[in-house]
């Protein structure tokens, strides 16, 4: 009789405990959710608020080039980030391939102005070759999304 009362509450106690265990997943798994539901939000407010400052930086830096005060070449970079920035905003897959042909038409651009300078002895040839590898990462960014490369 004792061990009969013995394996029940054993029993009952190993019951309790698989539901106490449960609800606590339960409960974890329900905290887990409501921060990757917040999570998202929050994301995307420091991406905006990331896209915000890089587009004021990139006011800044043209109307320095304006006035004469930066070369021009230092708005290519400025550029690409402020349209990297973009596409992680992008919402639509048309949005997204706009974006990263911008930002390869871009480096493009920036990748000719190098090619002159080290023509005319004005920058050593790692640059322009720097310049080269930082357009292809680009244009490799753009493929692995599914983009082909321009001029296709």
């Amino acid at each position: 009789m004792r061990r009969k009362f013995h394996l029940k509450s054993h029993l009952i106690i190993g019951l309790t405990i698989v539901i106490l265990a449960d609800s606590f997943i339960a409960n974890d798994t329900g905290a887990q959710q409501a921060a990757k539901e917040s999570r998202p939000e929050a994301l995307v407010e420091l991406l905006q608020l990331r896209h915000d400052v890089l587009e004021e930086r990139w006011t800044a830096i043209q109307r320095r080039i304006e006035d004469g005060s930066l070369p021009q070449e230092h708005t290519y970079s400025a550029r690409d980030e402020l349209l990297k920035a973009k596409l992680e905003l992008a919402s639509t897959h048309q949005e997204r391939r706009d974006l990263c042909k911008l930002r390869v038409v871009n480096l493009q651009s920036f990748e000719e102005l190098i090619k002159s300078h080290v023509k005319s002895g004005e920058k050593p040839l790692d640059e322009q070759l720097l310049a080269t590898a930082a357009r292809l990462e680009v244009e490799i960014e753009c493929l692995r999304e599914g983009f082909r490369r321009t001029g296709e």
